[in-house]
Formats: structure tokens, sequence, C-alpha cells
């Protein structure tokens, strides 16, 4: 029995196809910009970038540094083909460190913009809750984007007294993607459950506006429900701690944490803890990718 799911324009509430128009709108507005304005943006908020060992600092000196599992050392090899690799397969053989994963709390920090930027209340921004500087410049141009094409955002969102307790973010420009969502974002909750077992806090989790239906499942595998999170709706919302666990995913993926994910997925999938029961889940899926742009599947027919 196959189950195929798809990604399309077609499928989705009502809110996710608002979501995705509007998302292609941004990328027509900001991508021509991307290559030019990449490194000016980075140049110039060289000195309020948090990243990995910034951070660590701010947290340490803070007494909010929760480091757990240890680091790895791995050595990827040159694959057995006729032809040398290329490019991005190239790049990654040889041998990778990756650091000792942590998780930290900041203080009294602000979400802005449609894709929320995290600032501290010095002005600084971690980039590890938003994965990566690359992911940050998207997440900047596009919330600026969103003001040429969705004008009314501007007045709407300015400004509220909403806030939150406790949260994390996992909302970004690329988690609606399968891949970003369970590599950059699913992952990270191993840092956010060794954060609630060193502190005794409940953790809020930051979603998307209207998170599809999959994304609910897979957190619902790992013993989350809708009490635990909230979608992303108004664009400046203050959180009193800021929990932000370091990205798992360097140039390669962390082992360590790709077990952790299959471990627990596993383990609830074969339990009772999750419903239907394992005998009602097909024995395959089918990812289809009729509507990508980009490495779309050649292989349907068999």
């Amino acid at each position: 029995m196959f189950r195929t799911v798809r990604a399309s324009l077609g499928g989705g509430s009502a809110g996710q196809m608002e979501d995705r128009l509007r998302h292609l709108a941004r990328d027509r507005v900001f991508q021509p910009l991307l290559p030019h304005a990449s490194e000016t943006i980075l140049d110039a908020l060289s000195d309020r970038l948090l990243e990995y060992d910034e951070l660590r600092t701010v947290a340490v000196e803070a007494g909010t540094y929760y480091p757990f599992g240890e680091s790895e050392e791995l050595e990827l090899t040159r694959p057995d083909t006729d032809e040398p690799p290329q490019g991005k397969i190239a790049d990654r053989i040889g041998t990778f460190t990756l650091r000792q994963p942590y998780v930290c709390e900041l203080p009294n920090c602000r979400l802005l913009g449609a894709y929320p930027v995290p600032i501290t209340e010095q002005g600084e921004i971690p980039v590890e809750a938003v994965v990566r500087p690359a992911v940050l410049v998207r997440n900047l141009l596009c919330s600026g984007a969103d003001l040429v094409t969705n004008p009314g955002s501007a007045v709407e969102g300015v400004r509220t007294d909403e806030s939150l307790g406790t949260a994390c973010l996992l909302y970004n420009y690329w988690s609606s993607g399968y891949f970003h969502w369970t590599f950059e974002s699913l992952i990270r909750l191993q840092g956010v459950e060794q954060y609630q077992e060193a502190t005794g806090r409940d953790v809020t989790l930051v979603l998307g506006s209207d998170p599809p239906e999959w994304q609910r499942q897979t957190l619902e595998l790992l013993g989350y429900d809708e009490d635990d999170w909230i979608t992303w709706s108004t664009p400046d919302v203050r959180v009193d701690r800021l929990v932000v666990p370091t990205v798992r995913r360097e140039t390669v993926l962390s082992p360590a944490a790709v077990e952790w994910l299959h471990d627990r997925v596993r383990e609830r999938v074969l339990s009772d803890a999750v419903s239907p029961s394992p005998d009602d889940y097909p024995d395959r899926i089918y990812v289809s990718r009729d509507d990508a742009t980009a490495a779309a599947s050649t292989t349907r027919t068999r």
C-alpha cells in the first residue's frame, strides 16, 4: 500500500494557499536582491550577530547555558563512482568536527517581522535561533518585502502588547520545506527538552501562521499537542525567555541528533501513545515532486 504526499499550490487550507501566494510574491521582490544584499546586510549587522561561540559566552555569563551530548568527528569518504564527485558532494569529502550542542535562555527578547527575527534587549541577534546567517538574511528581506506585497501588515503588526513567557522559535523562511523542518526545526527539540529538564519550565513552540497538517503530525509523533505551540500571526511579540537550542546541522548533519529523532519517533509509533495504531500506517510513502522547480522525480513509473 502506498500513500502519496503532494506539495503544491493546490492543496491545504485557505490560509496555507494565501501564505504560499504571498511567499511567491515576496520571492519576486527580494530574490533579485539576494546576491547583492546578503553580504551587505551581514556586514552591517556583524557587530550585532550572536553566533555559536558568542551566544555561548553570553549564556555562560548569564548562567543560562545548558550543554548536552558531545562533539562528534565524522569522516566522509569519496563515493565509489566512475567520475570524480563535483560541487557540494566534493565539498563534503573529508573529516568534520561537529561542536557540542547546547541550549540557552535569553531574557526579554522581541520577535519581529513576517518571518520573525529575534532581537535581545541589547539589540543583538542570536543567529542560532534562525538556523544560520543565510536564513537570517531571507527572514529580513522577506519581512521587508511583505510591506510591499501586503502593506496592511505595516499597520496591523506595529507595537503590539502581545507577549510570551518561555518560547522557542521553530519558524523561518525555510521551515516550510520537509527537509528543513525535520533537520533544522524538529531535531532541535532535543535541546528544548534538555532545557525543560534543567529548569522545570514549559516551553511554547512558535510555528508558522498556518502550519500544514504534516508538521502538526510530526510534532504529535514526538509527544507534543496544540497546547504546546502557538502560530505566528503578529509580527511583533515580546518573549520573556527565548530558548535557543543550537543547530545540529553544520556542514553535515549530526548523526547523534538524527538518531535521537529516529528513536523518539519509532518508540512512539510502536507504542500505544499515537493514533492510528502502527497497523494502520502504509507500508510505503511516495513523496511526489510534480510541482517542483528543481530536483523533480524521474522515477515515478517505478
